[in-house]
């Protein structure tokens, strides 16, 4: 609360005037988008819409005017076929039907007829004149002969190898797999080899009634036009339109400085956008699809972030659908001026300035009457409470305040009266309270004697049931040995009968041999399991012995462990943990065993518990630190019992020592465990014990203990509430 009160406040004339000028800029800050998303961008997408649909139209009408005129003079040309006009061997008669429509119609570069007898007529229209290309395969082989007309004089005739029949070309395949005559094939678009031109054929079959031939013309189309109507459409300022072919080749380039001249629109012709530097009409086409291919207005952002906004409308020809993209920067389009810019900012600053003196006149107006309220609510807090309040109130929230406060003044003032009152009672109270404290205390005395021998009672129940839990453990441990033995013997018994009854009979060499063979591995066997069973039975002796005496001897330090691990092998072996004796031999110590082997105990029966709850491969190591235990000094001993297992929770290493205190509540935990190892240690044993964890990473326990123990205290003493 005191940190509080010194941090700065702000004023309330400051807050209230940021309040008001932060409202007003809210409030320009939500009509300035609205203004755009209602009115700005619709216009914008509407002029965009109808400027781009405009050079659309244009590049749709220039198709249209292309590709149509051509599919009526095949049709036308098919007819002239079909009624003997011309033939494959009929030159004249097929240049004197072909060079004026591909004379009248700029955009039809050459015109080729062929059958299924691999013979072709070639037309090309050339800058300087007329060639014919005469193809026939299946008479002349790859031989080729060439005529040049210039001038209106007799041709230059030219014969030429080549590889090369009409009737494996796709235009011929195409149009002649077709059924029907009027059906009309358009290729895809291509580079003519002969001008490397760009265009588009279209071919169709017909048949003189007359014969069974399947013939084949066709008709290449340049679309240089295309290109030439494109690169002079501009949209908006910087936008501008192009022609896709259905698989995203450019075929019509736009109105851009990179793409002016022949040369430019042979280098980037039939590329795709992205390689060509088109990557926003690329960005436009794939929103596109995407979308479905919808009319609607596409926005979508380039590199910088500027907004564009595109349309795309697809043309059929034949089976192909191309693809006609306009896009242009969205900024074209904006009805919003520089000068509307400035005015609309000077209009925001003169309307913060009538902002900030409104504000001011309505601060001044609250301030005087709250300084009034803060100057009577100062003299009430002084305890000043004989004068009412008064304040020259303007506002109904104010008068409020005013009365609460005048409220709050009457009731301190009655408080107060009170308290007087009280104060007078006091001291009779606290006699009366003193007096039951006193009886309290002597009851509570009482409560913590009987405490005290009810812990003395848990502690030997916790001692008694690590002892009964050895008890099981070399039980069961005990039966394999004996029951081993059991089993040899009634096997030796089984054999002395069977030998009983051969001796009678006759006794043959080999039933004597089998006979002291079983005897031998009996014997054996049965050495092996009472030898187990009486180092179990030692060991366990010599602990109940220790442990229910406490009687001070000379013990060597390991052989008393290896007796403890003995004993706890059975525990261990259920666990699957694994007990490593790792202390020199020949240690010898005055001291007390049993409380050692309880210690020894308590602390694996700790680790089985909680460090290997659920861990496979667990172990625990008693051993010395390093520079401890030479047998020849008398210097404390630093005794470590270590484990690999989960580790402490750092928020209960303090705690672990307490009495009752256990993770296990209600699981079978006492949390006397540990308590009893720490008053054994520091008590009985008059050395210190400390523990080391992280969580994950083991426990080691540290224990420093006397070679010689001190004299030991009475059983009453050893454990205590603490």
């Amino acid at each position: 609360m005191l940190l509080k009160r010194q941090r700065p406040l702000p004023s309330l004339s400051w807050r209230l005037t940021l309040q008001i000028v932060g409202l007003v800029l809210l409030l320009v800050a939500i009509i300035a988008p609205l203004f755009y998303f209602l009115h700005e961008q619709p216009i914008v997408d509407a002029l965009a819409e109808t400027t781009q649909a405009e050079a659309i139209q244009k590049v749709e009408n220039l198709l249209e005017s292309q590709f149509r005129p051509v599919e009526r003079i095949l049709r036308q040309s098919q007819a002239w076929g079909a009624a003997g006009l011309y033939s494959e061997k009929d030159l004249d008669g097929f240049n004197h039907l072909m060079v004026p429509v591909v004379r009248n119609t700029p955009f039809i570069s050459s015109v080729v007829t062929a059958n299924q007898h691999g013979e072709e007529i070639l037309l090309l229209n050339m800058p300087n004149g007329w060639k014919n290309r005469l193809t026939r395969v299946d008479e002349w082989g790859k031989r080729q002969q060439w005529l040049d007309w210039k001038d209106g004089l007799p041709p230059d005739t030219e014969w030429k190898e080549r590889d090369y029949d009409p009737r494996i070309r796709p235009w011929y395949l195409a149009a002649s797999a077709k059924q029907q005559t009027e059906d009309i094939v358009w290729s895809e678009p291509y580079v003519l080899v002969s001008t490397g031109a760009v265009a588009i054929s279209a071919s169709a079959r017909w048949q003189n009634p007359n014969s069974t031939v399947i013939h084949v013309i066709d008709f290449d189309v340049t679309l240089a036009d295309i290109s030439r109507l494109t690169r002079t459409i501009p949209i908006g300022e910087s936008g501008y339109i192009a022609l896709l072919t259905e698989d995203g080749k450019v075929i019509g380039l736009p109105h851009l400085p990179a793409f002016a001249g022949d040369d430019a629109l042979r280098t980037n012709i039939l590329k795709k956008p992205q390689d060509i530097g088109l990557g926003k009409i690329q960005a436009a086409l794939d929103i596109w699809k995407n979308e479905g291919g919808g009319r609607a207005a596409l926005h979508f952002d380039d590199d910088s972030g500027a907004g564009w906004i595109g349309s795309v409308r697809p043309l059929k020809v034949g089976k192909q659908t191309f693809a006609i993209v306009a896009i242009a920067p969205e900024a074209d389009f904006s009805t919003i001026s520089r000068r509307l810019v400035y005015s609309a900012l000077l209009a925001l600053l003169a309307v913060m300035v009538v902002s900030y003196f409104v504000a001011q006149h309505i601060v001044h107006r609250v301030r005087q009457p709250l300084q009034q309220l803060a100057k009577e609510s100062r003299r009430i807090g002084n305890m000043q409470l004989d004068e009412p309040v008064s304040v020259d109130a303007r506002f109904r929230e104010i008068v409020h305040l005013t009365e609460a406060q005048e409220h709050m003044r009457l009731l301190l003032l009655d408080a107060r009266n009170t308290l007087e009152e009280a104060n007078r009672d006091l001291e009779d109270k606290i006699i009366v309270r003193t007096h039951e404290l006193e009886e309290a205390n002597e009851e509570m005395a009482i409560i913590l004697q009987r405490l005290r021998e009810t812990q003395a009672q848990l502690v030997q129940s916790e001692k008694l049931s690590a002892l009964g839990a050895l008890v099981a453990g070399v039980s069961h441990e005990l039966n394999t040995p004996l029951g081993n033995c059991v089993l040899i013997a009634s096997t030796v018994e089984t054999q002395q009968i069977e030998f009983e009854q051969q001796l009678k009979t006759g006794l043959r060499r080999s039933v004597l041999n089998n006979f002291l063979d079983t005897l031998r591995d009996g014997t054996q066997i049965l050495q092996r399991n009472l030898k187990r069973a009486a180092e179990l039975v030692h060991s366990f002796k010599q602990i109940a012995v220790d442990q229910s005496t406490d009687q001070r001897r000379v013990f060597d330090l390991r052989e008393t462990v290896h007796e403890s691990q003995v004993a706890l092998s059975p525990m261990l072996n259920k666990a699957g943990c694994r007990f490593t004796n790792a202390l020199p031999a020949g240690l010898l110590m005055d001291s007390y065993p049993g409380p050692l082997v309880q210690i020894i105990t308590n602390l694996t029966t700790n680790a089985i518990a909680h460090g290997f709850e659920d861990l496979v491969g667990g172990e625990v190591q008693v051993s010395l630190a390093a520079g401890a235990g030479d047998p020849e000094s008398d210097e404390d001993i630093e005794l470590l019992f270590r484990d690999n297992g989960q580790g402490i929770a750092q928020a209960n290493l303090s705690r672990i020592f307490d009495p009752f205190f256990t993770t296990k509540l209600g699981h079978g935990g006492s949390g006397l465990g540990l308590n009893i190892v720490y008053n054994l240690v520091t008590r009985v044993l008059g050395g210190s014990i400390r523990v080391n964890s992280e969580a994950g990473r083991g426990t080691c326990f540290t224990m420093v203990l006397p070679r010689k123990a001190p004299q030991k205290r009475p059983v009453d003493e050893e454990f205590e509430i603490s």
